[in-house]
């Protein structure tokens, strides 16, 4: 739907008082009170009908989405964004599942609709929250009122080739409140969901319909923090192993709170944060002296961590590997229950000490005399990263994943040597002990 802008050409501007800095600040459409800590944005209802499937409270002008969306702004994402911005809430980060951030990140916004009955204009105006205008057909029930996440849009290339652009004022679906996990909106759902996973369950509500064209306006606060800390929470998640048993550690970055270790503590304390209404994003990392044999029980606690509700996980860093890799499914270990046939990396110890690698192409087909389900293997080998490195160039890419098989023996550091250069173009790891 395009909307027509007489003001499209008008300058963001801001109010200043006599003294001290601005209070007010204005772009088309969207004026930002620092005082009020309130932004105000013109909208249009879209008209959707109650009962239709719909995956936005709020898209720009620019989108084509407006039979699953709830209104039309007639601000722009990005001076959505700035207004945020100006009264004090921090951009986060947005959901990127290439780079295995599967969270959005960043503080709550609480956002509303404000509009008046046509037929009754003098009187005062109504809200409703945007969780209000839709219900989930699993439950029967309007969105949970958690609020709404500030990620901001990533930035993307720009058409002609200089710079990038703010990629919710430019991209499809331009969203600046989504309803499923959208790495180019401004304002996220603050929960895990795709956009797969939730679209046939997400309704408009019968109850907050409104004629197309009706005016709204959007009203955004931030989320009330009755002791002014952030909502997000940065820890860090250290697991190893002490005399052959799993060990656990929790610290705060900053060193605002004190370490915890033990699961049972540590599942404590994060309860304890999910409590307090605060986001523990965990950044996990793994002892490099940890046996490979210990990693699945590791990995197995992290899962058990991240259900709890205050959880996030944050991709790992440079030389982890996401906690997912270290207690893959049992049947990817065997090729005749794999859907599909990775590489396969098979490490061990060398001759004279050290280790060797074995890079494996799989190949599947059935034998010709008895219908037998058959695989063919062509080995590479490697007896430092760097030739593996050099022989995954040369013969890949293949599928983007790698099934690892490494002695129980080896260790996290030493696996991570061999591994850690693959994964620039094999990210998805999957790792089993002999």
């Amino acid at each position: 739907m395009m909307w027509a802008l007489g003001l499209a050409g008008m300058c963001a501007l801001a109010v200043l008082p006599a003294e001290g800095p601005p209070a007010i600040w204005h772009a088309p459409f969207v004026t930002a009170d620092r005082r009020l800590r309130e932004v105000r944005v013109e909208a249009r209802a879209t008209g959707i009908a109650g009962g239709t499937l719909c995956e936005f409270f709020l898209i720009a002008t620019n989108s084509g989405h407006d039979y699953e969306a709830i209104a039309v702004s007639l601000a722009r994402p990005s001076d959505v964004h700035r207004a945020l911005e100006f009264i004090g809430v921090p951009a986060g980060r947005p959901v990127d599942p290439k780079a295995l951030r599967f969270w959005p990140r960043g503080e709550r916004v609480i956002a509303e609709f404000e509009w008046r009955d046509p037929s009754a204009p003098d009187h005062p105006p109504r809200r409703v929250r945007f969780e209000d205008t839709l219900v989930d057909t699993r439950t029967g029930e309007s969105l949970p009122r958690d609020g709404l996440v500030f990620v901001g849009s990533t930035r993307v290339p720009a058409e002609n080739g200089t710079g990038t652009v703010y990629a919710a004022d430019e991209v499809e679906p331009n969203s600046i409140a989504s309803a499923f996990n959208l790495e180019t909106t401004v304002l996220d759902i603050p929960r895990r969901g795709s956009q797969s996973a939730l679209y046939d369950y997400q309704i408009a509500n019968s109850n907050y319909v409104w004629a197309k064209g009706q005016p709204l306006t959007v009203v955004l606060r931030p989320e009330p923090r009755p002791d002014g800390r952030p909502r997000v929470s940065e820890l860090g998640l250290t697991l190893g192993v002490e005399e052959d048993r799993p060990a656990i550690r929790l610290e705060a970055r900053g060193g605002a709170e004190a370490p915890v270790a033990g699961l049972a503590e540590v599942e404590r304390r994060l309860r304890e944060f999910g409590s307090a209404g605060f986001d523990a994003h965990l950044d996990v990392r793994i002892e490099p002296s940890t046996p490979v044999r210990h990693l699945r029980s590791l990995g197995e606690t992290v899962a058990r961590l991240a259900e709890l509700s205050a959880v996030r996980i944050e991709p790992p860093a440079p030389g982890q590997l996401y906690y997912r890799a270290l207690n893959p499914e049992p049947s990817l270990r065997r090729r005749d229950e794999r859907p599909s046939q990775p590489w396969e990396l098979h490490l061990s110890a060398a001759d004279g000490g050290g280790w060797s690698a074995v890079l494996m192409s799989v190949q599947h087909g059935r034998d010709i005399l008895t219908d037998e389900p058959k695989w063919w293997t062509t080995e590479y080998r490697a007896s430092t990263p760097e030739e593996l490195r050099a022989q995954l160039t040369e013969h890949g890419p293949g599928l983007p994943v790698i099934v690892v098989f490494a002695p129980g023996a080896m260790s996290y550091g030493e696996l991570m040597r061999f591994v850690a250069p693959l994964m620039s173009t094999h990210p998805v790891i999957h790792v089993f002990a002999d």
